[in-house]
C-alpha cells in the first residue's frame, strides 16, 4: 500500500499521489521491452555487418544486438521519467509553527499568516492538449484577501473564467505563488494535518466555480 502520510510527534508529512502519467510511461516502457525481446528473437544469432557510428568502417556483430541497442535507446526516457515520478515527492510538511510548501523554494508560512488553504486546479496545456493540474494553495491573511473572498462569493462563475496563466478568477491572482501540486484525493489528509495544528484554519475545496465547501478531516 502506498504510504502518503508520515506522522511524527512534531510534524506531518504529506506526499502526492503517483500521477497517471507515470503509470502510462511505465506501461510504455514494458511494451518497449517486450517488443525489443521479440525483435531480438526474430533477428536470430547470425552475424551481420553494421556501420560503426564513431568510425567510417563497418564491423561484424550478432544480428540480435541491433534491436537490443534500439530498444535500450527507446526505453531510456520512460525509465528516467518513471523513476523520477515514482519517488512520491513530498508536497507539504505541517508542524506546530506552520506549513512548508515543498516546491523549489521550500517556503514556510506560519499559521498566524494563513487565512485558509484551498484545493484548486490550474489550467495547463501540454503538447497542445489542454488539461488540469491539481494544486493546493495558501491564501494569506489580510483585509485584501477577505475583501476578495466576499466579492468572489457574490458572483456567478463558470469554468471559462480563467486568467491568462490558467488560475481561476474566483481565487486570488497570486495563489500560484503559494501553491504546490497535490492530488484532491489527499485533501482529507491535509485537512486532518491542519486540524491537528491549526483548527481555526479551514481547508476549502475550490476546484469548481460553485465550490467553496470546507474539507472535513
Amino acid at each position: 500500500m502506498e504510504r502518503t502520510v508520515n506522522r511524527t510527534p512534531d510534524r506531518v508529512v504529506i506526499r502526492d499521489r503517483i500521477p497517471l502519467s507515470a503509470w502510462l510511461w511505465a506501461a510504455a516502457g514494458i511494451v518497449i521491452v517486450g517488443v525489443t525481446v521479440l525483435a531480438m528473437i526474430a533477428a536470430g544469432g547470425d552475424d551481420v555487418m553494421v556501420r560503426d557510428r564513431y568510425a567510417v568502417w563497418e564491423r561484424e556483430t550478432w544480428a540480435w544486438t541491433v534491436p537490443l541497442y534500439a530498444g535500450v535507446a527507446a526505453v531510456g526516457y520512460p525509465l528516467v521519467f518513471v523513476i523520477f515520478r515514482f519517488r512520491r515527492l513530498i508536497a507539504l510538511v505541517c508542524d506546530r509553527d506552520g506549513i512548508v510548501l515543498r516546491d523549489r523554494s521550500r517556503r514556510r508560512v506560519r499559521w498566524t499568516e494563513i487565512d485558509r488553504l484551498v484545493v484548486w486546479r490550474r489550467r495547463t496545456r501540454r503538447l497542445g492538449v489542454p488539461g488540469w493540474a491539481p494544486q493546493v494553495g495558501v491564501v494569506l491573511a489580510g483585509d485584501r484577501a477577505r475583501n476578495f473572498q466576499r466579492e468572489a462569493a457574490g458572483r456567478t462563475w463558470s469554468a471559462a473564467d480563467l486568467r491568462p496563466n490558467g488560475v481561476p478568477e474566483w481565487l486570488p491572482g497570486g495563489i500560484q505563488k503559494h501553491s504546490v501540486r497535490l492530488s484532491p484525493a489527499r485533501a482529507k489528509d491535509l485537512a486532518a494535518a491542519v486540524a491537528r495544528y491549526a483548527p481555526s484554519v479551514p481547508v476549502i475545496d475550490a476546484r469548481d466555480p460553485g465550490g467553496g465547501e470546507r474539507v472535513a478531516p
